[in-house]
């Protein structure tokens, strides 16, 4: 059963989650959870699945605000949500797709 999130974060990182299917099936395989950190550019998911936040971003083809748009940073929503949030979306994605 897919998870959904109702939050605009939540639906961006559903967007994340799903371009990095195509682009790198069984990723959430790759994912350590405990390392899991999405302020941080080396232990977020991208960093964790390319080893380097920009190289990830260019295999990915998205630029900044791409990135913000598919949940692997807060971008426009840094007001309303923390780091700490956005990482405990990815956990719940990373879970969801493990179960």
């Amino acid at each position: 059963m897919a998870l959904t999130f109702t939050t605009d974060l939540g639906k961006r990182a559903e967007r994340g989650a799903e371009l990095l299917d195509k682009a790198r099936p069984g990723w959430e395989k790759e994912v350590n959870l405990y390392r899991l950190d999405m302020m941080r550019t080396d232990d977020c998911v991208i960093g964790q699945l390319f080893g380097d936040w920009g190289n990830g971003l260019l295999k990915l083809g998205l630029n900044g605000d791409g990135s913000a748009e598919h949940g692997f940073n807060l971008g426009d929503l840094a007001g309303d949500y923390t780091y700490t949030v956005l990482t405990g979306i990815w956990r719940h994605l990373v879970r969801s797709r493990l179960n």
